[in-house]
């Protein structure tokens, strides 16, 4: 067996060791009041509606407003498009086109769930204008389209020259700061036009420029002005910038963009909390995970003495690993919806943690029974071990890849087959390559000591 070297089992030990507290604890770094989240924590694991309470809204078209079955559905598609923006991967939008209503249902551990509502509720269209000037309606006001405004709505009154039906995207961008008294990088918004539309904005930007007495260009959504400054070039590229103040308002300015403007401003006809109809049942599995994770602690410990510890501490990676995809910890992929079919999936996976450890330490233990050396004793174990964790994967992956696929959405099923295949993945990498690592490790250094000590003696 190829002896490792001794740094080896430290570098293992660490890392494991830091992942495992970043992803339960998360990282954040600050700049005097502003926060960035580099790492979510286990904490900030969003539950689905099938673990936790949920928060329902209906909404409905404005008292008045023109609607057909087509004009519902593309609000309801709207709606749908920002909770996918906004990552809200547990929503349900189910649209009632006899009633004219909409009922929207987040998970209930979403932040803000009202106000996550009244921001779905919300027309949500940009305009580009002339001038920041603005009044406030009063009642019997109605919108350009005819629609009935609330009292005391903010009604901006520049020129149009653009709106969301010119855009075509927009997304973050980040810069560095060359002014190290600030933050190191800032963050803006670069908002894409059509290309039928960027001749539009050069003409629109042009004029403003050229204007006398000079024109503010501003920008709104809403009645929310997000811009209002004097433009200082013509934007003849078909894009235009706006500087945020940090990456999580950058974000939230681009989803909203991006969703798109609904016809109108739907009015909340109901909205509230329902309870969890399973919570026993998830406290329940949670607890036989717990219970499972101590019994195993128990074997492992008792029967297999240093070498149970070392599969102790790698099946603590494992669960860090499938708690770490689900919080978004890996930079290449967002976070995702715990439900209860992910947590099955995750004690399916565990189970199989738990057996592969088990069998690798009581194989180690039988290779020294018969009078192998333990290095020879270790070798022999994995080389026994492989085929059969190689084997156990690979139909587990298989499963889990036929049950995401046969989900095209995200519903139950998708979320089992997720849960099961990162389970399978962090089983190999934890439970058989860094385990094989740090055993080896350990014993090359202590055979090393041994044969020190016996030198000196």
């Amino acid at each position: 067996m190829k002896k490792n070297k001794k740094p080896v089992f430290f570098i293992v030990f660490i890392l494991v060791i830091l992942f495992s507290v970043s992803t339960v604890f998360g990282y954040k770094s600050y700049f005097g009041d502003i926060e960035k989240t580099h790492v979510n924590s286990a904490r900030n694991i969003r539950l689905g509606r099938d673990l936790d309470d949920a928060y329902t809204a209906v909404l409905t078209p404005p008292e008045g407003a023109y609607v057909t079955p087509e004009i519902m559905q593309n609000a309801a598609k709207t709606i749908s498009l920002r909770l996918e923006a906004f990552n809200i991967d547990a929503g349900e939008v189910i649209c009632d086109t006899e009633k004219n209503q909409i009922t929207v249902t987040v998970s209930g551990s979403v932040y803000n769930a009202e106000g996550l509502v009244k921001e779905l509720a919300n027309k949500g269209e940009m305009t580009f204008r002339a001038g920041g000037e603005y009044s406030t309606s009063i009642e019997g006001d109605v919108d350009e389209l005819g629609n009935p405004l609330p009292v005391d709505t903010v009604v901006p009154t520049g020129e149009i020259g653009l709106s969301s039906a010119d855009i075509d995207y927009a997304e973050v961008k980040e810069v560095a700061n060359g002014n190290t008294k600030l933050s190191d990088v800032y963050y803006y918004v670069v908002i894409h036009f059509k290309e039928e539309s960027k001749k539009t904005l050069s003409e629109f930007t042009g004029d403003l420029l050229m204007s006398e007495p000079k024109q503010n260009l501003s920008i709104w959504i809403d009645g929310s002005r997000l811009f209002d400054q004097a433009v200082s070039e013509q934007f003849k590229s078909g894009s235009f910038p706006i500087v945020s103040q940090n990456e999580a308002s950058a974000k939230y300015l681009a989803a909203r963009i991006n969703a798109g403007a609904n016809p109108f401003r739907l009015t909340t006809l109901s909205e509230g909390k329902t309870e969890a109809g399973i919570g026993n049942v998830k406290n329940s599995i949670v607890y036989a995970g717990l219970g499972a994770v101590a019994l195993a602690t128990v074997i492992l410990i008792v029967l297999y003495k240093l070498t149970g510890f070392f599969a102790l501490f790698t099946l603590t990676g494992q669960i860090a690993g499938c708690l770490a995809v689900f919080t978004g910890w890996f930079g290449f992929m967002n976070y995702h919806v715990l439900t209860l079919p992910g947590i099955i999936g995750l004690m399916i996976s565990l189970i199989i943690g738990i057996g592969t450890v088990i069998m690798i330490c009581e194989r180690i233990k039988g290779e020294k029974a018969l009078g192998k050396p333990a290095d020879a004793a270790i070798e022999s174990a994995f080389k026994r071990t492989y085929r059969t964790v190689l084997d156990t994967g690979i139909v587990a992956a298989v499963i889990a890849s036929a049950l995401m696929i046969a989900d095209h959405g995200k519903g139950g099923i998708y979320y089992l087959g997720f849960s099961l295949i990162s389970g399978v993945v962090f089983n190999v990498v934890m439970n058989v390559f860094c385990l094989q690592t740090m055993v080896g490790a350990w014993i090359s250094k202590k055979a090393k000591t041994d044969k020190e000590a016996k030198s000196n003696g």
